[in-house]
């Protein structure tokens, strides 16, 4: 007996299918009859189970799946089919308009055609993943277009060159005399400023520290000094986030006597810890015009004594953390030396640069970390303003020669390697540099053109090899120039310096922010 007759059903059966299982858009069920009567029980019963006519699962509901938000079928519902790629058809009815094939890409731009690939434009790249039970197109690269050149070092108009001169500057100063000597960048990125005011403070001239944000934007103001003239010529930072600076009070005495040489401490708010005097009574001038932080905490300063206004001696003084004095050096003889620059060596000694023989012959020297003399060099008709530590080992040193802008490159000995000379019929100098990134240089001065009476604040760019890539000035119709330099993690470059083309009296202040190129 067959499972139809156990069951009480006849060979001749007539079954009456579900609503559920009608033919849908003209299909035939006709294809039923051809199946034997004693298996028609079991397809009855797996049809009566599912939704989809053609014995596929529907896939979870999609908002464009024929159910409204009550989930009343009110539109025929979605007949899964194979999905066909890239045709804008839901075939599979999951709810997207298309599907695609694991690990396709597509891109999308809507810049002009030139700009894409180049600098920072890009196009929006869409990647086919698999999300579930669904693949479709997921961004895995936003799209940038161009926009505004900015000073950031990146090619935001796209092209195909960064700025270099995107330049803004602020002034800071009023109706007098106001000037920024050096400058130094913190490790949040703020600068701080270091040089003389004559129009705030307590008397004819004072030292004046600003600090501002990376935009040039002043966060405050200090000035330092009494009745007499005093000034700063030189900022660095200390251990502790706070400062150091030196120059000259006329204020404060040595015994008695005299201009000193002048330290001053502060904390990263510029409110004074300590100030230290240096000089000796014998000595009617003494003046710091450079300083450096020393691997132990403490500070080296250096400059020059002068001797009833005529002699000059190249002076070093190291002092620990608080300013006290360790040991000094006077270069004494009768070419008269001058020191305007000195850095830490890595091998803890220093190097010190400036001139000597009255402003005629440039002066390099190294001594130990004890003070002992190694070497000492004179290159004639030039002089040295600043001196820098090479990365690639030896040092870098900026001035002047025969009334050109001069760099010179020595090894550890205090031997030339090369000398670049920079600049035109004019009076060209400079006054800092600093090392790049890819090993090359910024220096920093003034020059003039033959015949002018004015000067302009110039910049110069090398390679390596001293090798000029640019040069640019800046300025208007009266006096400008920069007298330091730093350049910041991404390669940009801030200097300062004085402008009287754009300032609110004799002399203000000046900052200038370029652009890498």
């Amino acid at each position: 007996m067959g499972i139809t007759e156990l069951l009480g059903i006849s060979n001749n059966i007539n079954i009456n299918l579900p609503k559920t299982l009608e033919a849908s858009e003209g299909q035939s069920l006709g294809w039923l009859s051809l199946i034997p009567p004693r298996y028609a029980f079991l397809i009855i019963a797996f049809l009566t189970l599912n939704d989809c006519v053609l014995g596929t699962d529907l896939p979870p509901t999609r908002p464009d799946s024929g159910v409204d938000a009550a989930g009343d079928a009110d539109e025929p519902t979605c007949i899964p089919r194979e999905e066909i790629p890239n045709d804008d058809i839901d075939q599979n009815c999951d709810g997207y308009d298309d599907q695609c094939l694991i690990g396709e890409a597509r891109e999308r731009y809507d810049g002009p055609p030139e700009t894409q690939g180049v600098g920072a434009c890009q196009p929006q790249i869409e990647e086919c993943q698999l999300d579930g039970a669904w693949r479709h197109y997921v961004i895995t690269q936003e799209q940038v277009l161009p926009s505004e050149e900015v000073c950031d070092g990146v090619d935001n108009d796209c092209r195909g060159s960064v700025a270099i001169f995107g330049v803004w500057s602020s002034t800071f100063g009023g109706e007098r005399r106001d000037v920024l000597n050096s400058l130094q960048q913190t490790s949040d990125g703020d600068l701080v400023l270091a040089g003389t005011t004559s129009s705030f403070g307590a008397g004819s001239d004072d030292g004046w520290l600003i600090r501002t944000n990376a935009e040039g934007i002043e966060e405050w103001s200090r000035t330092f000094g009494e009745n007499n003239p005093d000034r700063f010529f030189s900022v660095e930072l200390a251990l502790d986030g706070g400062f150091i600076i030196v120059g000259e009070t006329n204020s404060f005495e040595v015994r008695g006597r005299g201009k000193a040489g002048w330290l001053v401490r502060t904390n990263e708010e510029g409110i004074g810890i300590w100030r230290r005097l240096f000089g000796e009574s014998n000595w009617n001038s003494n003046t710091f015009y450079s300083v450096s932080l020393t691997g132990d905490g403490g500070f080296v300063a250096a400059g020059s004594r002068i001797f009833d206004g005529i002699f000059h001696a190249g002076w070093l003084v190291a002092t620990d953390s608080n300013g006290d004095n360790s040991w000094s050096l006077v270069f004494e003889t009768e070419g008269s030396e001058h020191f305007s620059a000195v850095r830490q060596t890595v091998d803890g000694g220093y190097i010190l640069a400036g001139d000597r023989a009255y402003g005629t012959a440039a002066w390099a020297v190294k001594i130990d970390q004890a003070g002992s003399e190694l070497w000492d060099r004179n290159f004639l008709n030039g002089i040295f303003n600043a001196v820098e530590i090479a990365a690639g080992g030896g040092f870098v040193l900026a001035g002047s020669m025969n009334s050109d802008g001069w760099l010179v490159r020595l090894d550890e000995d205090g031997y030339s390697v090369w000398a670049r000379t920079f600049g035109g019929e004019g009076i060209d100098s400079f006054s800092a540099v600093k090392e790049t990134a890819d090993g090359g240089f910024i220096l920093a001065g003034m020059t003039t053109l033959v015949g002018a009476s004015n000067s302009d604040g110039w910049v110069v760019r090398t390679d390596r090899e001293g090798v000029q890539l640019w040069s640019q000035n800046f300025g208007g119709n009266e006096n400008d120039l920069f007298n330091s330099v730093a350049v910041d993690a991404r390669g940009g470059i801030y200097l300062v310096g004085s402008t009287q083309s754009d300032s609110a009296g004799d002399f203000d202040g000046w900052l200038v922010r370029l652009c890498v190129e």
